[in-house]
């Protein structure tokens, strides 16, 4: 198992213990656990009114109300099933118990006794109603209280005869002196009936208090074993055992409606781990999930005991901050949790610090619903990423205005790749030295069907985030191609023709073979295409940069490195990747001549360029003064408005037309 221990003066939870808002927070969850373990204890015995808390849980949930109903039923089935026939048999054990005692004292008395002695002791028997003696002849020795029976109706010694009303005779033969006698007894049961009655009932309530205590130990002792640890896995995160989404939807819900009812307010807080997917790609997914762990184990640590913490899925977290009045409050607050995130990790012998993008939405200012907070809060996340990272960014109207703009431009850019409502121009590339057209750089342009245009730097981020530049940039690639190929049809032989291509388009791995593939169907011979690829697509994958930057330059395919300067810029990589050309950012051409430093670095990256056997290209020459130094440091080609904007495919061959160089074949420029 992995363990992640914070390392150093910033150690957990030793810090959280002590002076600040972090000590309190801590010192307060802490509280809240001591009490939740007392909860059940009054002066040491159980505290009925959370048993009845408990059941009142129970209740409120749909599965803890079938358990209750369920619990309840089979306990009154069972009582009435088991328990009731044994209470009326106890009854009727407890009438036929009496009468047998009446009639075995009289019994006793006539073996002992006179006749007449039985008859005064009989009178005072309360059940006793009458006595008849007969002799084995059947001739009456005496009758006292009832009618006389026939002999026929009367059975061997102890047989009782039930009649209505409560009413038995017992009959039994008394062996005399002077003979054999039989004796009928006549019992009336009412009063022993009705005190056994009253003892019945009164089992029956201590029954069903019994059931009920039963029933209700039985329910809690059900949803403990069974039916909580159904709803921790229904409501929480198997991983960290936060509240999942659902379950933080729900609780989220509850803030809302109650910041609504009392007028107080709250605040949302949506975080995603920076570089999680670094992490899992560079110690595995195990590891990973260890770091969510303890990720889940310090958002614990960082909020108030009355807030909620929940994990929505991968590495997205949010809190539910209550009780905040201020959005002041809400972003000191969310800024101890990113510090408390950013506190470096120890796994291992590896130190490593892991930041979070924090995303506020003040409740309900910024949403009434779950959805709507979340949306706002996730937008609001998703600006601190855009942002650089590591930071909290709260939420106000005018982002959810840009995230709807972008939302707009990605579903109409993804139309747009289909109906084919796109246009690519060329920009020329023109010597230095002199006024020769030495290629041009394909650019994208997008004109809606009302006639607005939407600038490449709005729709390109869109197109790099949403995925979408992957299939834009082999539209372009088909464009271009079909465009050169319409040029030599014609007996235009255009120059090299640069083509972008994205670092998400060059990572990905099928990008050789679908580049090639559509290559060799278009016909068109690869010394007329240079492809322009990023530092970042190359150094991310280094060794299979190489070999496909040498299977290109095999097929005749020239490779510039764009945007030089704003990424590693090592001469390491320049060295090891086989490029034609270096292409340096525009950022450093345009203040080339008022900032010396610029100029400074332009030259040494130009004369860098020819020690390395490379061309030199500016981008963003607007000036002549910025064309006359370039022209002074020997740069080797330049592209710009200076010379001419991006043009439409006809106007380009019109302007290569215009600038030819009469003395240099236009094969030789193709090659």
């Amino acid at each position: 198992m992995v363990t992640f221990v914070p390392v150093g003066a910033l150690s957990f939870p030793a810090a959280a213990r002590g002076a600040g808002a972090a000590g309190t927070i801590r010192r307060n969850a802490c509280a809240g656990n001591r009490r939740g373990a007392d909860r059940y204890a009054i002066g040491g015995g159980v505290n009925p009114r959370i048993w009845l808390h408990e059941v009142r849980e129970a209740w409120s949930t749909k599965r803890g109300r079938a358990l209750v109903v369920w619990v309840l039923f089979g306990l009154i089935v069972l009582q009435g099933a088991v328990l009731l026939p044994a209470l009326v048999f106890v009854r009727d054990e407890y009438v036929m118990s009496a009468v047998r005692e009446e009639t075995s004292r009289v019994h006793a008395l006539l073996q002992g006794a006179g006749r007449q002695a039985v008859l005064d002791d009989f009178r005072q028997r309360p059940l006793m109603l009458g006595l008849m003696l007969r002799d084995a002849t059947g001739r009456n020795a005496g009758v006292a209280g009832f009618t006389e029976f026939g002999l026929d109706r009367l059975a061997g010694p102890g047989r009782h005869f039930v009649f209505g009303d409560g009413v038995i005779d017992t009959a039994f033969d008394v062996e005399r002196e002077d003979g054999t006698w039989r004796v009928y007894l006549r019992c009336h049961t009412g009063p022993v009936t009705a005190d056994a009655t009253r003892r019945v009932l009164g089992l029956a309530a201590f029954g069903l208090l019994g059931v009920l205590v039963g029933g209700h130990l039985m329910i809690l002792l059900l949803r403990r074993k069974v039916v909580l640890p159904l709803e921790q896995q229904a409501r929480h995160d198997p991983l960290t055992g936060l509240p999942n989404r659902t379950h933080f939807d729900h609780r989220l819900n509850e803030v809302i409606e109650r910041c609504q009812d009392s007028g107080t307010a709250a605040a949302l807080l949506f975080i995603d781990l920076d570089r999680f997917k670094d992490f899992n790609d560079n110690f595995g997914h195990p590891q990973g999930d260890a770091l969510l762990v303890e990720i889940s184990r310090r958002l614990r640590h960082a909020i108030p005991g009355d807030c909620i913490a929940g994990r929505l899925g991968g590495d997205e977290f949010a809190v539910v901050l209550s009780s905040i009045q201020k959005v002041s409050e809400a972003r000191y607050q969310a800024e101890q949790i990113l510090d408390l995130l950013s506190r470096p990790y120890r796994y291992n012998q590896f130190h490593f610090q892991l930041s979070a993008s924090i995303g506020v939405a003040m409740l309900p200012e910024h949403g009434t619903t779950p959805a709507d907070a979340q949306r706002n809060a996730d937008i609001a996340m998703f600006v601190s990423k855009r942002a650089g990272r590591a930071r909290v960014t709260m939420f106000d109207g005018a982002m959810s205005a840009a995230v709807s703009r972008r939302k707009e431009v990605e579903d109409r850019l993804r139309v747009a790749i289909e109906r084919d409502e796109l246009t690519v121009q060329y920009q020329p590339k023109m010597s230095v030295d002199g006024n020769r057209v030495e290629g041009a750089e394909a650019l994208l342009r997008w004109t809606l069907p009302d006639g607005r245009t939407i600038s490449p730097a709005e729709f390109i981020p869109v197109a790099e985030e949403s995925g979408l530049i992957v299939p834009l940039g082999r539209w372009v690639l088909r464009r271009v191609l079909w465009q050169i190929a319409n040029w030599v049809e014609s007996g235009f032989r255009p120059p090299r023709v640069s083509v972008n291509i994205s670092a998400n388009q060059f990572l990905d791995e099928d990008f050789l073979d679908s580049f090639l593939r559509v290559l060799d169907r278009s016909g068109v011979p690869a010394g007329y295409l240079d492809l322009e690829i990023t530092e970042s697509a190359l150094i991310t994958t280094p060794d299979h940069a190489v070999s496909v930057l040498q299977t290109l330059r095999q097929r005749g395919i020239t490779v510039s490195l764009d945007d030089f300067g704003t990424g590693y810029s090592s001469l390491g990589y320049l060295k090891r990747f086989p490029v034609n050309s270096i292409k340096i950012d525009r950022s450093f051409v345009v203040d080339l001549a008022e900032n010396p430093e610029s100029a400074l670095l332009v030259k040494a990256v130009i004369g860098m360029t020819h020690s390395l056997g490379l061309l030199f290209v500016a981008e963003g020459v607007e000036t002549e003064e910025q064309l006359r130094l370039l022209r002074q440091w020997n740069c080797d080609q330049y592209q710009g408005h200076l010379t001419s904007p991006s043009i439409e495919a006809e106007a380009f061959r019109e302007f290569c037309a215009a600038h030819a160089d009469p003395e240099r074949p236009a094969l030789a420029r193709a090659s």
